[in-house]
């Protein structure tokens, strides 16, 4: 079981906290540009070994896109590395590409912090549902990538997908 201190709470909550205050499109203009996408992911981390419960941290994003093909949004994930006295680090990134084909989106962008700011990163969630009667929704890793990397989301990379026990993920 993973347990958080009091600190490390407060800081995810206030780090996240920020994701709704997107530099959105200008409201006042006729011409303001609509959202077309939207994706919200949030919740404990991924099931990889099938036991029913989240084996690793915290994983949230929430990204627009919008009709000019502008993207904005934030990807953030909490990792616990394998050996147990390291400690957990934090992955929190700027989305600058959207993709959505059907129930899944494909999104990456720039680590804007930590011992990876400047590296790019690229990561995915499935939508499978939203009532408990539906299977788990599903999300990738958060795959760190060189800060020079032409991967992008539009880039047909086949990522592995894992069940999200205890969270949600929303794709309009």
């Amino acid at each position: 079981m993973t347990r958080f201190s009091p600190a490390l709470v407060a800081a995810l909550l206030i780090g996240f906290s920020g994701c709704d205050n997107f530099e959105s499109a200008p409201a006042t203009t006729a011409d303001a540009s609509p959202i077309v996408h939207q994706v919200s992911v949030g919740g404990s981390d991924i099931d990889s070994d099938g036991d029913g419960r989240p084996d690793d941290a915290n994983f949230s994003a929430s990204i627009r896109e919008f009709a000019d093909g502008t993207v904005r949004g934030n990807h953030i994930d909490v990792v616990t590395p394998d050996n147990p006295g390291e400690g957990n680090f934090i992955i929190r990134g700027r989305a600058d590409c959207l993709r959505v084909v059907g129930n899944t989106a494909y999104w990456s962008g720039t680590v804007d912090g930590g011992p990876y700011e400047g590296r790019r990163f690229l990561s995915a969630a499935k939508d499978l549902g939203r009532s408990q009667r539906d299977p788990a929704d599903q999300i990738s890793f958060t795959y760190l990538l060189a800060a020079t990397s032409t991967t992008t989301c539009e880039s047909n990379v086949n990522l592995q997908f894992f069940d999200q026990i205890h969270g949600q993920v929303t794709i309009r």
